[in-house]
C-alpha cells in the first residue's frame, strides 16, 4: 500500500487506525533516522527524537488539512525537535566506545581516523559540515527532497537552500582531499 493511500486510510478510519499509524511509520522511519541522525550525530538522540515526532504525527495527525504536505509537514516536527535536542546537549560532550581511546587526541585526527575506517561513508563525510548544512545534504541527497520542498521545510530561500548546498559540496570535496 502507498504512502498517501496509508494517510487517507490513517485519517478517515477511526476503528483501524493504530494499524494504519504502524504501516506509516513503516513507510517514513528510514527518512526520519536519516535527516535526525545527520542532524545529532548521536544515535541515541536520533532514537528519542523520532519517538517524540512519531508521537506528535500520531496526535496531531486529523490538524494536517493537505495530506500532499504530509512529507513536509512531518519533517519540519523533525527537524524543531532535534533542533532542540542539540541547543540542550550543545555543551555535552558524548563519546562513542571507538572513540574512548583516541579522547586524547585531535579531533580533526578522530574525523580522520573514522573517515578512514568508515571507508567515506555518508555520515562521515558530511560531519565536516556545519550542522545546518549536514541537514541540508542529508535531506538533498539521502532523502531527495528537491531544494524547493528543503525551502518550503526550512524557511529559507531557494537560492540560499542552492547556494549552501553547492558550498557543501566544495567542502566535502576538499575535506576527501586533504583526507587522501
Amino acid at each position: 500500500m502507498e504512502e498517501k493511500e496509508i494517510l487517507k486510510k490513517l485519517i478517515s478510519n477511526k476503528k483501524n487506525r493504530k494499524d494504519y499509524f504502524y504501516l506509516l511509520v513503516d513507510k517514513i522511519k528510514k527518512r526520519l533516522y536519516v535527516i535526525a541522525y545527520s542532524r545529532l550525530q548521536n544515535k541515541s538522540d536520533t532514537e528519542d527524537v523520532i519517538q517524540e515526532t512519531l508521537f506528535e504525527i500520531y496526535k496531531h495527525i486529523n490538524k494536517l488539512k493537505d495530506h500532499e504536505k504530509f512529507n513536509s509537514w512531518i519533517t519540519s516536527i523533525l527537524i524543531n525537535k532535534c533542533n532542540y535536542i542539540y541547543k540542550k546537549n550543545r555543551k555535552c560532550i558524548y563519546l562513542e566506545e571507538n572513540e574512548i581511546d583516541t579522547y586524547y587526541t585531535s579531533q580533526n585526527q578522530i574525523n580522520n581516523i573514522n573517515l578512514i575506517n568508515d571507508k567515506l561513508d555518508f555520515y562521515s563525510l558530511i560531519n565536516c559540515l556545519p550542522i545546518e548544512d549536514r541537514t541540508l545534504i542529508a535531506m538533498f541527497y539521502s532523502e531527495e527532497y528537491t531544494s524547493k520542498e528543503i525551502s518550503e521545510i526550512l524557511n529559507i530561500n531557494e537560492s540560499t537552500i542552492r547556494s549552501r548546498l553547492k558550498r557543501s559540496r566544495e567542502k566535502i570535496k576538499n575535506y576527501i582531499k586533504r583526507s587522501e
